[in-house]
């Protein structure tokens, strides 16, 4: 990435398992935390504004923000940036 004008910031430049090791081995992180690599935390407004399908969801899923990936009001999406670059 950082070849093709990425800023990529303090990623591991080994090779992508050091990569995913730092973002899933990350020792700032606790396994117990409820924070655990939280990028973003999206409302259940945003959400059904940004998915127009989210209905179509809830026959398999529930509604949102339901019990997996939740913080019991919000969604997690989780993740590590790395300058301009997500993962």
């Amino acid at each position: 990435f950082k070849e093709q004008g990425y800023d990529i910031g303090d990623a591991p430049l080994d090779d992508k398992e050091a990569i995913m090791a730092s973002i899933l081995d990350d020792p700032e992180a606790k396994i117990s935390s409820p924070d655990l690599n939280v990028a973003y935390r999206m409302s259940t407004d945003e959400y059904y504004d940004k998915t127009p399908y989210a209905e179509d969801l809830e026959e398999n899923w529930g509604p949102a923000p339901g019990n997996l990936n939740s913080d019991g009001q919000n969604l997690l999406v989780y993740g590590k940036e790395f300058g301009n670059v997500f993962i």
